[in-house]
């Protein structure tokens, strides 16, 4: 999370994760950092399961059991991403409005933006 522009009424900038640790993605986009003061936003990176310290099934997830594999797939990932917008997006407390969101990735996290 990059909050020091954040202001109210401002958009949240969410990254989409994709295929590694969500620390990588960080570390190398610009993007979203570039516009974060403009536009007042709040810049989030969201990890996909699976991924990085993501593992539905701590260290027993990639144990060669292919049942362990059961929730990788887009459309459970997505609800992840609307479930957490949905707890993170809370209402300013002057105006009582949500932010607007603009979602970012690339690779397969952009097809998942």
């Amino acid at each position: 999370r990059y909050s020091k522009f954040k202001r109210c009424g401002g958009p949240i900038f969410v990254y989409s994760g994709n295929e590694g640790p969500i620390e990588g993605f960080y570390e190398n986009t610009g993007l979203p950092f570039d516009w974060a003061e403009e536009f007042g936003a709040d810049v989030v990176f969201v990890e996909h399961r699976y991924y990085g310290a993501s593992q539905p099934f701590g260290n027993s997830t990639f144990n060669g059991t292919v049942s362990n594999l059961k929730f990788l797939r887009v459309e459970q990932t997505l609800a992840d991403y609307a479930l957490f917008m949905r707890d993170y997006n809370q209402p300013c407390p002057s105006t009582h409005l949500k932010s607007k969101v603009v979602v970012f990735g690339g690779s397969y996290g952009g097809i998942l933006a």
